[in-house]
């Protein structure tokens, strides 16, 4: 009887490991395209300034030296950031979910490098110029059809059928509907049946708690190798300059997405060992009062 109540554990197990990992697989995803891990994601992997660097390259636009430069230092603020964060996750919502989107314009970047610049004076200390602001919003004004036109082109937008044919948007908007809501829902409830029958199959001892901790623990630390992974990878992309500024802010997303839900993994581990732990006890001193009781 205990060999096949093992058995039966095992095979539980396995469909648990799968369930709960594309359950996790699903909000991981779902986590790394919201706005809050895209803006993190931009200002984490520099995505602003490569993105900038990228555009200017492939625009063709010839400046001042000094002035590219003054320009990469204004785009690495916070404020050039959240704006670009909330540009890049309104354009990847329009390939995955069909948002409304309204396309990067010249006035945005105008008040994007305004912004940045006022940002970046407050930052110094007053220490900018009106020379070198000038400067900088004449390159911007002068060069600004180009630059927009190649951000544009950098993003997924629904207008680019090039960039929703790209292998990253075709395999991620494949996922997004694999893993839809009604999908993740009808996982959650089967893997709340799995571990609800794991506990059950051995309810006296309690472990069926630690069969599933220990599932959850395994998935967590996957999850979070994944998303350590990911980190690496940025670096990489960063320090080597091989890849999109795009394929960057991906990584970087999923790094955001894959380390949130290995963290989560890992506390529903610690809760089921503690419940484990409680109940055990709890039934400890049942028995002992009903010893007590028959004496």
């Amino acid at each position: 009887m205990k060999v096949f109540k093992v058995l039966v554990a095992l095979v539980l197990s396995f469909a648990l490991l799968c369930v709960q990992g594309l359950l996790m697989g699903g909000f991981a995803c779902d986590k790394s395209f919201s706005p809050k891990a895209v803006t993190k994601a931009v200002q984490e992997t520099n995505f602003t300034e490569e993105l900038y660097k990228q555009t200017l390259k492939n625009s063709d636009a010839k400046s001042n030296q000094q002035v590219q430069e003054f320009l990469e230092k204004a785009l690495r603020t916070d404020t050039a950031s959240q704006l670009v964060g909330r540009y890049a996750s309104s354009a990847i919502g329009s390939v995955l979910y069909g948002q409304e989107f309204t396309r990067f314009t010249k006035k945005d970047l105008m008040d994007l490098t305004s912004d940045s610049l006022e940002e970046l004076d407050r930052s110094t200390g007053g220490m900018l110029t009106d020379e070198q602001k000038q400067a900088a919003m004449g390159y911007v004004r002068a060069n600004g059809n180009a630059l927009v036109e190649e951000i544009n082109r950098t993003l997924p937008v629904l207008e680019q059928t090039a960039a929703m044919d790209s292998q990253e948007m075709a395999a991620i908007a494949k996922a997004q509907r694999m893993l839809s809501a009604p999908v993740r829902a009808a996982l959650g409830g089967a893997c709340m049946i799995l571990g609800v029958i794991l506990i059950a199959l051995f309810w006296r001892s309690r472990l069926g708690f630690l069969w599933w901790a220990a599932i959850s623990f395994m998935l967590g630390a996957a999850f979070l190798f994944l998303g350590t992974s990911s980190d690496f990878l940025t670096s990489y992309i960063q320090d080597s300059g091989e890849g999109t500024a795009f394929a960057l802010l991906l990584t970087g997303m999923f790094s955001q997405g894959m380390t949130l839900v290995g963290y989560v993994s890992m506390g529903l581990a610690l809760f089921l060992v503690l419940l484990c732990l409680l109940g055990r006890k709890l039934a400890f001193r049942a028995a002992r009062r009903y010893g007590s009781e028959e004496e």
